[in-house]
């Protein structure tokens, strides 16, 4: 019919597309910096969508939570830094007290004697735990010393320490809680290698007896603390140590490390960690950097040189790697008992870390406590 309406809906419609076309000419005729404004906040909310998401989907693989503090683009971005530097996460690290860390001439850095409150943050969370060293610097296995006429030793890194945790939920507490018969001696440090075990029974007073039993640690990471490796050396300029150290602490530091001569013997050198900090030119700074084999090689022949030197019951735990393991192979070869305590992906403890700097936590600590102890038994170190 001439002169009819259009019906409402293609009014509606029409009217729509209008208001679109003549509100996109508006704004074209705005100032440019409005449309930069516009641009920048679209893209600003845009990256920070898809960050919030990547992060979801990464934390939610780790089986962790994580509470954004502030920009979640900016949360990644530092993440990302982090893991190219060659570390974990971005974390702030703080202390009661301190410096925690000092120098040590024969083992390259130890622990100030006290109570500690350490406190980890970052992603919008934070992490507390306490550290106490006792008077010989040793992470204490109990909350009175214990006396006993046999000794279990524990050697070994950051894994065996414990870091992150408070004493009561490390490997070598759970131990001594289990094995009351023992005197349960924690000797093990963050990044700590064979060779340091090797110096540190040398020095053991009273001196190791036969009857005494000495846990040892294994994982890959080992070959490279025993040979002071670049990565390892890297790490240590920016790790808890220097963080939580004296503020000369990376002057005064001189590494000991492993290394196999001419001749085929295995001699152990010190690299002053100022060479890496380039303000040394003293002696000290010849260090070469070894390949996988012959840090093996390394490792190898320090655990060989170790248990010659001491007769006490060894058991070497196994904690990551290859069946095929080489210094695995080497030491089963040589009917040393070991403990495996590798975790499969398919384990309920698989994925229990420490929130900010990835350390095992205390649900992995316990069962491994309790599958190191079912080892010794096997093997008749223990009752």
């Amino acid at each position: 019919m001439a002169g009819a309406r259009a019906p409402l809906s293609k009014q509606g419609s029409t009217w729509g597309q209008w208001r679109w076309a003549t509100g996109w000419l508006h704004l074209k005729r705005r100032p440019k910096a409005l449309q930069v404004v516009l641009l920048a906040a679209v893209v600003v909310a845009g990256s920070e969508l898809s960050s919030s998401y990547f992060l979801y989907r990464h934390y939610a693989g780790l089986h962790r939570s994580f509470s954004p503090d502030g920009s979640a683009a900016v949360m990644l971005v530092l993440g990302l830094k982090a893991r190219l530097d060659g570390r974990r996460e971005q974390f702030d690290l703080s202390i009661d007290h301190g410096p925690l860390f000092r120098s040590d001439p024969i083992f390259g850095y130890a622990m100030y004697p006290g109570a500690y409150h350490i406190t980890e943050a970052g992603g919008g969370q934070s992490h507390r735990f306490n550290l106490t060293v006792d008077a010989l610097g040793h992470r204490v296995t109990s909350y009175q010393p214990i006396l006993r006429p046999r000794r279990m030793f524990f050697t070994g890194d950051s894994s065996m320490f414990g870091w992150g945790l408070d004493d009561e939920q490390t490997i070598p507490w759970l131990l001594q809680t289990r094995f009351p018969g023992f005197e349960v001696v924690n000797l093990s440090l963050n990044s700590y290698s064979t060779i340091h075990a090797r110096l540190q029974l040398d020095r053991a007073s009273p001196a190791v007896a036969a009857d005494d039993l000495v846990v040892l640690t294994y994982h890959p990471i080992t070959n490279d603390f025993n040979v002071a490796s670049s990565t390892m050396i890297y790490y240590l300029k920016s790790g808890f140590e220097r963080r939580l150290g004296d503020a000369d602490l990376m002057r005064d530091m001189a590494l000991p490390f492993g290394s196999i001569d001419a001749r085929n013997s295995l001699g152990v050198g010190y690299y002053a960690m100022s060479c890496s900090l380039r303000v040394s030119d003293r002696a000290g700074c010849n260090h070469p950097e070894v390949g996988p084999r012959e840090a093996g090689a390394v490792t190898q022949r320090a655990f060989d040189l170790l248990m010659a030197a001491h007769p006490a019951h060894y058991v070497v735990a196994f904690l990551s790697g290859v069946d095929s393991d080489p210094v695995i192979a080497h030491l089963r070869s040589e009917g040393v008992a070991i403990a495996d305590l590798r975790t499969a992906s398919g384990d309920p403890d698989a994925t229990d870390e420490v929130f900010s700097d990835g350390h095992a936590g205390p649900f992995w600590h316990h069962n491994t406590a309790e599958r190191l102890a079912d080892a010794l038994r096997s093997a008749h170190f223990v009752d």
